[in-house]
């Protein structure tokens, strides 16, 4: 059984995987909308939307810093 569930993650992760190879953040964001519209629960794509956003402020502001060094 434990095996069983080891497979079924491991390939749930190679999908989300791929997905996340051809897609964008705004297409996760799109998608967590229309799950919403469909009553499913989308709290674990809200809380990696909001880390993603968190990274991107956060790498925008180390890119300011580093530019502002540089001048």
């Amino acid at each position: 059984m434990l095996n069983r569930k080891t497979a079924q993650a491991a390939a749930r992760n190679a999908r989300a995987i791929d997905w996340v190879r051809t897609h964008t953040v705004q297409d996760l964001s799109d998608l967590a909308d229309e799950m919403r519209a469909h009553g499913e629960d989308v709290q674990d794509i809200v809380d990696l939307l909001d880390e993603i956003r968190e990274i991107e402020t956060g790498l925008c502001s180390e890119e300011e810093t580093v530019q502002l060094a540089a001048g």
